[in-house]
């Protein structure tokens, strides 16, 4: 190695003897510079040994520069081991050294460097005020690779917050620049930071693309790291499009990358990955295995977020398992966490969560005072998902309680936004919703207008690249949207029309028993096209 190889000259006799003072600032540089490496290579241990041998040599010729920089690498490589209270106080003490040498832009690398470790320690708004005072210095000395880097730590925290839309204006500034100065690292932090956004948005593709350009550019550097992130997000994203055993064979080589390496925070993210894939697959047991085991390196690294992020997964899988009880318990220890540390998002989910569970045990006005609440949050923070979320929990609510004008009023609300953001599932689930709620109030012609115009949406959904999973959920609420139907034309005397529909229902049942009979191994299943009434008359005559 290159580094070893300059360690091994500073440190000859000859050159010792002859140049004192510099040799031994080039040994500690050579040190320095392969504590980098070692760090970028994920072996923090031995990047720790490096920069701790840097710093004691610049500390004796009293090189304060040097003695600056070290303590800033070490900061960076305790954070990396998630220790964030050591990288903090190695960071301040950078800090100080700079400001007391005047150098301006060390002095908004350790800023910076500040904003990151208090991000991961979920207090944004200090997070924020280090990150910007970094921003500030890299644009007044100029230093535009700075710039980049706190642009995009910025957008980072704000994502957290859920200012997506900011957040997304930073990281974007961040990308641009980056390419222009060809700082590929922060390239790969942008392309993944982008494909979280547009998972976010539920624009999966695009997601995917931007997380396999951000792969290859880190396995490219060797920043493993960044390798072991970029896979959690892409498991996530296929996770998301039903693709479970896509999505577990990524998250675990996240996970087998982090625990090589010690990335603790990464082991947390990793092991509640696999528990969110494996309770979308109904495992539970397995589920709950996973989020302990996140939840206890959480607790012992001290990441605020990560626990209660572990805790609201604890809470929903407990809610499938119908223990309410524990449920809540999880839930509310959350909500203490993100009103501890600030989290809007956090608290939006938490008091959702708790909503969900006092619905399913008919405690209809607690739940509403929770989601009621989840919905201001998602609001004041543009979570426009969140809020349609939000309103379909509330109508859901108010139709429990007999109060139908209330029910009908938030899916309508919640129908405008799915149409607004292009949600078409969400759309045809408000539309459910609200013919079943004109049902309610016998108004049919209503109800039957929303039955079909939600049965049209879901067959249009049918795509050869829907996941199995995704399509099973697809063709069942199909059959609750058809049988609704079916019953609303009949009461409407409407015979000849409910044959039809009760036609696609079958059609479509069949398509239910036949996928699922079906092996893994076969061709892909393609549902049958439903019969047409002129079709069903002329069977029947034959």
């Amino acid at each position: 190695m290159l580094w070893e190889e300059s360690l091994a000259l500073f440190r000859a006799e000859a050159v010792h003897t002859a140049f004192t003072q510099e040799s031994r600032q080039g040994e500690a540089a050579s040190l320095g510079n392969l504590g980098i490496v070692y760090d970028d290579l994920g072996q923090y241990g031995r990047a720790i040994e490096f920069h701790q041998q840097s710093l004691n040599i610049a500390r004796e010729i009293g090189d304060r520069q040097g003695e600056a920089t070290s303590l800033s690498n070490l900061g960076i490589a305790y954070k990396n081991l998630s220790q964030y209270s050591n990288a903090i106080d190695f960071h301040q003490q950078s800090l100080d050294i700079q400001r007391e040498i005047g150098a301006r832009q060390a002095e908004g690398d350790s800023l910076g460097n500040l904003g990151n470790a208090y991000l991961l320690l979920g207090q944004y708004s200090d997070a924020i005020d280090f990150h910007q005072q970094s921003l500030d210095i890299a644009w007044d000395v100029g230093d535009r690779r700075g710039a980049a880097r706190s642009l995009g730590s910025l957008g980072t925290v704000y994502s957290s917050l859920g200012q997506h839309g900011r957040a997304g204006d930073f990281i974007l500034q961040s990308l641009i620049i980056a390419r222009e100065i060809g700082d590929r690292q922060c390239d790969a932090f942008s392309l993944c930071n982008l494909g979280w956004l547009y998972s976010f948005f539920g624009q999966y593709s695009d997601a995917i693309d931007f997380h396999q350009q951000s792969l290859g550019i880190a396995r490219e550097i060797r920043h493993r790291r960044s390798e072991a992130n970029t896979l959690g997000y892409l498991g996530t994203a296929y996770s998301s499009l039903g693709q479970y055993a896509r999505a577990i064979d990524f998250h675990q080589q996240s996970l087998d990358i982090v625990r090589e390496i010690g990335d603790r925070q990464g082991e947390v993210s990793s092991l509640g990955n696999l528990g969110d894939t494996h309770h979308s697959l109904g495992n539970y047991n397995r589920a709950i295995d996973f989020y302990q085991q996140s939840l206890g390196i959480a607790q012992k690294i001290g990441s605020l977020p990560s626990e209660a992020n572990s805790l609201s997964r604890l809470g929903i899988v407990h809610s499938s398992l119908g223990d309410y009880s524990r449920a809540i318990d999880f839930h509310q220890h959350s909500l203490v966490i993100a009103q501890e540390i600030g989290s809007l998002p956090i608290k939006a989910e938490s008091l959702g969560n708790l909503g969900n569970v006092y619905y399913f045990l008919g405690n209809y006005l607690r739940a509403i005072d929770f989601h009621q609440q989840a919905f201001d949050i998602d609001r004041e923070i543009g979570d426009r998902r969140g809020e349609a979320a939000s309103l379909v929990n509330l109508g859901n609510a108010y139709n429990s309680l007999g109060e139908y004008e209330h029910a009908i009023d938030f899916y309508q609300q919640s129908l405008d936004i799915a149409r607004a953001i292009g949600d078409r599932q969400s759309e045809s689930f408000s539309l459910h919703n609200l013919g079943g709620t004109f049902e309610n109030l016998d108004d049919l012609p209503s109800a039957e207008q929303h039955f079909q115009a939600s049965a049209h949406i879901q067959e249009s959904l049918h795509s050869s690249e829907l996941s199995d999973a995704n399509r099973l959920s697809l063709l069942d609420s199909q059959q609750r949207t058809y049988h609704s139907w079916q019953v609303t034309l009949m009461d409407l005397g409407q015979p000849k029309a409910a044959l039809t529909v009760a036609e696609r229902g079958r059609a479509q049942a069949l398509a239910v028993s036949m996928m699922r009979s079906l092996d893994r191994e076969t061709e892909a299943f393609e549902p049958p096209i439903p019969l047409n009434l002129q079709q069903i008359q002329a069977i029947a005559v034959q």
